[in-house]
């Protein structure tokens, strides 16, 4: 979908960006089971919007897949 939406609107200076977490430490993650402490934090995919929010113009990132350490096969 990104990929499309960037084909489409690169002449407007639009860049889509996919950020695709795995389990957030949020109030929505509570059914996962985990402690907060095994949860990618919020602050991590902050982090990521502000990296993403400091490339050049001329620069994009389609996807961006943030897994949470220790899980396997980049489940959770």
């Amino acid at each position: 979908m990104t990929r499309s939406q960037n084909a489409e609107l690169d002449g407007d200076g639009v860049r889509a960006i996919a950020i695709c977490p795995g389990v957030v430490d949020t109030p929505m993650a509570q059914w996962s089971g985990l402690d907060s402490t095994e949860m990618i934090q919020p602050s991590d995919c902050a982090e990521v919007v502000r990296m993403c929010l400091r490339l050049s113009p001329r620069a994009r990132i389609p996807q961006v897949i943030i897994e949470r350490a220790g899980s396997r096969a980049g489940v959770g």
